[in-house]
């Protein structure tokens, strides 16, 4: 089945839609990736507690009303260790250990740290995305 790019995009997009929502409400939150999936998206968020039922409606309307502001997504690059500078200053731990895999191993992918085949070409300038006050590798 070939992959449809422009859905794809429209849920990468919506997937950080969702992340400024979350931040919105929750400042102290920790964002790892928000990957484009088979059958939508999702974003692995850090918040040291469970979101019932009621938050998550709230995360709706705030991504409801962000899609209402038709936020531009702009998109910037920047030297991988100006960058993990930049996240380490947000508190986002998880984008600088992401930035560090990128840095060493040339990839984010997980597996086995020792599996040399994952090893990538070094990475100097990664792409940072803004929407709204959501900034994002």
């Amino acid at each position: 089945m070939p992959k449809n790019e422009q859905l794809d995009t429209k849920r990468h997009s919506l997937a950080h839609i969702m992340a400024a929502s979350i931040q919105e409400k929750f400042p102290e939150a920790k964002f790892g990736v928000g990957p484009v999936i088979g059958d939508g998206f999702y974003y692995d968020v850090y918040l040291g507690r469970r979101l019932p039922p009621e938050d998550l409606q709230e995360i709706e309307r705030g991504m409801r009303e962000m899609v209402k502001q038709n936020l531009r997504f702009e998109r910037s690059d920047m030297p991988l260790e100006t960058a993990a500078e930049m996240f380490e200053k947000m508190s986002q731990d998880f984008k600088v250990e992401l930035l560090r895999d990128l840095k060493t191993r040339g990839t984010t992918a997980v597996a086995d740290l020792e599996d040399t085949n994952l090893v990538g070409p070094s990475v100097s300038e990664v792409s940072i995305y803004k929407t709204g006050n959501f900034i994002d590798l």
